[in-house]
């Protein structure tokens, strides 16, 4: 009752850097100048070097219901086309440099945009 639950579909796009990602986690994630938190994603996947992947099970993230119901009051009067997207994922895995394989950690910070779902069309 104090908050939702939403499942989100992921597309990870191609990248020149190979390797096996063993995890990720999530840090200040925020969509629409709100936090949200998302949970660890642990399924294991190969970075993609060629097309886009869709990972196989959504990511899981839960937005307080006071903050929702802020946003979608805020919404009505000052409807954006596109929300904001903000955060760090930390990548866990194994990455090739040359003929060696590192096992670390990397951090990747997202400032993307998304096109607003409650904007009418």
């Amino acid at each position: 009752p104090l908050g939702i639950t939403l499942e989100i579909p992921v597309v990870v796009s191609p990248v020149k850097q190979k390797g096996h990602v063993d995890f990720l986690v999530f840090e200040k994630m925020k969509v629409n100048d709100t936090s949200v938190e998302i949970d660890e994603y642990h399924r294991a996947f190969d970075l993609p070097n060629k097309k886009p992947l869709t990972l196989k099970e959504p990511l899981r993230f839960y937005v307080y219901l006071p903050n929702a119901i802020m946003v979608a009051m805020d919404d009505l009067t000052n409807t954006a086309k596109e929300w904001p997207i903000t955060g760090i994922v930390y990548v866990f895995g194994k990455f090739n440099r040359s003929v060696f394989r590192f096992k670390r950690v990397i951090p990747v910070e997202i400032n993307l945009t998304t096109p607003n779902p409650l904007h009418d069309k």
